[in-house]
């Protein structure tokens, strides 16, 4: 019976991906769940908006003990000074499922101006490389002589740079960004075997809420 619905379920994919669009549209930035944590690499304007200076590292790895599985390495710096108004940070990912590869690594600024009491306004630069490079040969594939898949593609280093805006009142905040606002071309300028070109995507953020603070050092952020 579960055999029978597999085959079911199986032949349902096939048939919607043989109907449907020529063209299918993916996720090719890291967006984390977490993004607290990830929060100069989404928006340059948090740079050295904590107490103090900290240097993080986080690993996220998921199906362990399968070869090619997806792996995400992430290091970050942050310094604030002159009582907050500007910070400067670093910050290093390195992602990889199967022969995909992508490393980058960004130094970030941030400037706050005060507006009233209450409220100010803070901005955000960052800028770093993206290093990409998909490795064909580790795949295992039913057609060896298919020519889409017939040498790796060449690492591809490629500059980038993004920009943010932060604006808070009392415990209320919005903010919007941009962390790569350059679409560089991935294949040298040169369509692949599909008559596709690829690019790096841009990604626009936008996000608002309320900071609840519970209790020294803790808070709430429904947003």
């Amino acid at each position: 019976m579960a055999l029978g619905k597999r085959k079911t379920y199986g032949f349902l994919l096939f048939l919607l991906l043989a109907v449907g669009e020529e063209t299918s549209l993916a996720q090719q930035q890291t967006i984390p769940s977490m993004s607290e944590v990830y929060r100069i690499s989404i928006n340059p304007a948090y740079c050295g908006a904590g107490e103090v200076s900290d240097l993080m590292f986080m690993t996220r790895q998921q199906w362990l003990g399968y070869s090619g599985a997806p792996e995400n390495y992430y290091l970050a710096m942050q310094v604030p000074f002159q009582n907050r108004k500007m910070g400067i940070g670093l910050d290093f990912q390195r992602s990889t499922s199967g022969p995909y590869v992508q490393i980058g690594l960004f130094l970030n600024y941030a400037y706050e101006i005060k507006l009233a009491e209450e409220s100010s306004l803070r901005f955000g630069l960052r800028a770093g490389i993206n290093s990409y490079r998909i490795l064909y040969s580790k795949l295992l594939l039913l057609d060896p002589g298919d020519e889409l898949f017939g040498q790796d593609v060449m690492q591809r280093i490629l500059p980038n740079a993004g920009a943010g805006i932060v604006y808070t009142w009392k415990d209320l905040y919005m903010e919007i960004s941009a962390p790569l606002l350059l679409s560089n071309e991935l294949s040298s300028g040169k369509e692949d075997k599909t008559g596709m070109l690829n690019r790096e995507a841009r990604l626009l953020h936008f996000e608002s809420g309320i900071s609840l603070s519970l209790a020294e050092g803790v808070a709430l952020k429904p947003g």
